[in-house]
């Protein structure tokens, strides 16, 4: 389960890992494209950051 914030509801979703609709892994850190109940999308960036090397 992933709970966003949906600008539309203008509250949290709890939403399924259905709702997932893009993964990327970058050296940013891991972002998700979340489709909401109501069709609006949300980026959520999760996960650390790769570590710099000297």
């Amino acid at each position: 389960m992933i709970a966003i914030k949906c600008p539309t509801h203008g509250s949290r979703v709890l939403l399924s890992e259905r709702h997932i609709r893009r993964l990327v892994n970058t050296k940013r850190g891991i972002f998700l494209d979340v489709e909401c109940t109501c069709g609006t999308h949300v980026l959520l960036r999760t996960g650390r950051k790769a570590a710099v090397s000297a």
